[in-house]
């Protein structure tokens, strides 16, 4: 290995703004054929999700020649170049799959890429029934990114203050009609709080323990229904729960 290959001039190359430099690390990178762990997912990052087309197929020619067969047939299975452009709920869709066999290959440095559009939606203010349910996909497909989406949901277990914001400042029905400020209460609480459920739920279904305390946090809640999923989530995880 030469110093112009070497590791840490590779990942300048990679990581470079400059075009022109990243397709001579791509080409650096398919004359090594073996390359780091977090490198060869920087590739299929490039190749599934950058913006340029050029770099996208400098990427994908780079990640044919060094990706294991396996790795290669994935993603070949998984993989759409549709999915780069979707946005909101399709996205979480299309990626819920592909984020839950890469789990098993531990990019996590892909995951934590594909895994933002996710809690971006995950933690939108929804001002409507359709939004509501956009947002509640999204937390629930976070257990599809395992342990790089424990500290997301658990803020959005812990998160109130969007409730009660609605509770004090919109008055607008799924349909945009305008209601009474009882029945936008329980419109909020029927549809928001479900987040908060949901997202007890999943961290109980990936199972990191970073998500014991903030649990026996919300068996205070006021809501039952978070309390019964905080218990739910806490056998999962082993946790007596009195």
């Amino acid at each position: 290995m030469t110093e112009d290959d070497s590791p840490e001039n590779l990942r300048k190359f990679l990581e470079n703004e400059d075009p022109a430099l990243v397709q001579m690390g791509l080409s650096m990178a398919e004359s090594l054929g073996v390359v780091s762990e977090e490198m060869f997912g920087e590739i299929i990052w490039m190749y599934m999700m950058h913006d340029d087309k050029t770099i996208r197929a400098a990427a994908k020619s780079t990640f044919m020649k060094i990706a294991p067969e396996d790795i290669k047939q994935f993603i070949k299975n998984n993989w759409k170049a549709s999915y780069r452009t979707l946005k909101g709920e399709r996205f979480t869709e299309a990626v819920s799959s592909l984020a839950s066999h890469m789990s098993l290959y531990k990019h996590n440095n892909v995951l934590s890429i594909l895994v933002k559009p996710v809690i971006m939606e995950a933690n939108i203010i929804p001002y409507n029934y359709e939004m509501a349910k956009r947002k509640n996909s999204a937390v629930k497909a976070l257990e599809y990114f395992g342990d790089i989406a424990v500290e997301s949901l658990i803020t959005i277990l812990e998160d109130k203050e969007m409730l009660q914001l609605y509770l004090n400042g919109y008055d607008k029905s799924r349909d945009g009609n305008w209601m009474g400020h009882e029945e936008w209460n329980d419109w909020v609480w029927e549809n928001l709080s479900i987040a908060n459920v949901i997202a007890a739920g999943t961290l109980g279904e990936i199972g990191d323990k970073r998500a014991v305390e903030p649990l026996i946090k919300a068996l205070e809640d006021s809501d039952e229904t978070i309390r019964s999923a905080a218990v739910r989530a806490l056998k999962q995880l082993g946790h007596e729960v009195k």
